[in-house]
């Protein structure tokens, strides 16, 4: 691949579900040193934390691992991760650069999945690559209420066809984006038609919400390490 590489991780100190998520320690280790582990593990050497968290600021990380303090109008509950990457991209992060996405909600994922998501971007025509999870097809048999009218969502015939016949359905499961530093500058956004997706199991994309997610998840990382 011809683009360096940078892990981003955004790590915010504030959480609506779980307070202090990100520097909780699951397993042992705070949430979000589970991303860095990963990213270490998947051959990512540059490493950037954007935080407002005094307790990831303040923490000798390794000479790669770098953390930024991110400003107080990007720190919110209402801030959309796409202002975050627009202002690391004007700002901190160097042009030709590849960056790999890894939300520390989704702990599950594991170096392969980092490897494989990074090899279908290398061997596609994608602006973006998203690591995604299959659902249930027949939401392919909804659709949207306008007035009194039943208007599909797809394919009309999709309405009343068997679940089995459909398609296959994927949505994104949030722990995987990676893309060109260049691209997301340019576009502003994640809008693209060429987006490609890295699929990953049920299992591996469970992503932490609350305290019951969090309980789930370290219980199948310590599953993994007995």
């Amino acid at each position: 691949m011809s683009l360096k590489t940078i892990a981003i991780i955004p790590a915010r100190a504030g959480s609506k579900g779980l307070s202090g998520k990100n520097t909780k320690k699951l397993a042992g280790m705070p949430l979000y040193q589970h991303a860095i582990k990963q990213a270490q593990a998947a051959g990512i050497s540059d490493i950037l934390i954007s935080t407002d968290s005094s307790e990831i600021l303040d923490t000798n990380h390794a000479n790669s691992v770098r953390a930024i303090k991110r400003p107080d109008h990007l720190a919110t509950d209402a801030t959309p991760m796409i202002e975050v990457l627009t202002d690391l991209a004007a700002h901190h992060i160097p042009d030709d650069r590849l960056v790999v996405l890894l939300q520390p909600t989704s702990p599950l994922r594991r170096a392969d999945h980092i490897r494989g998501a990074m090899d279908v971007y290398a061997h596609g025509t994608f602006d973006i690559v998203v690591s995604a999870v299959e659902m249930d097809r027949s939401i392919l048999k909804a659709g949207l209420l306008v007035g009194n009218t039943f208007n599909p969502i797809n394919k009309p015939e999709y309405v009343f066809s068997n679940r089995q016949s459909l398609p296959p359905v994927y949505k994104h499961n949030g722990a995987i984006y990676i893309f060109s530093r260049d691209w997301l500058h340019s576009n502003q956004s994640f809008d693209s038609d060429r987006i490609g997706l890295f699929e990953m199991s049920v299992a591996a994309s469970l992503d932490i919400d609350n305290a019951d997610d969090f309980a789930r998840c370290e219980a199948e990382i310590l599953k993994r390490d007995t």
